[in-house]
Formats: C-alpha cells, sequence, structure tokens
C-alpha cells in the first residue's frame, strides 16, 4: 500500500472509530492510539502495510492524533 493511501484510511477511520466505540473526546482521557490500531487492523488489515522513515505505526499515531485534536501529544 502506498503511504498516502494508508494516511486516508486513517484518518478516516479515527473518526469511525470515535463514533462506533462512542469515544468522549471531551473527558479528561485521551483516546488510545493502540485501541484504535487493534480496532482497526480488523478492518483494514493492511492499512499498516507501507514504507515509512519514521516507521508506520509512528506516522499512523500521528495522523490518528491529528485527526482527533491530540497532536499536543507529539
Amino acid at each position: 500500500m502506498k503511504k498516502s493511501e494508508a494516511e486516508r484510511i486513517v484518518r478516516y477511520a479515527a473518526h469511525k472509530w470515535v463514533e462506533e466505540t462512542e469515544q468522549d473526546l471531551s473527558s479528561a482521557g485521551e483516546p488510545s492510539f493502540y485501541e484504535f490500531r487493534e480496532w482497526l487492523l480488523e478492518r483494514w488489515s493492511n492499512a499498516l502495510d507501507f514504507r515509512s522513515t519514521m516507521g508506520p505505526n509512528n506516522d499512523a499515531e500521528s495522523w490518528f492524533d491529528d485527526e482527533l485534536g491530540q497532536a499536543w501529544r507529539n
């Protein structure tokens, strides 16, 4: 998979995950990338199969945080 394709999937999936798991982003808790990653790979098993200097997990976590307004954590 191309990195740009994976980015589109991860960014889209982050919002679907919030909806499906009823995450409360306004609470003090932070959304868990690792819980999201498990959910993501159950639906798109190849979503993290791309080449990356930083590594697919790091890129995906960055996109996830960015989409959910958690980029300050990076």
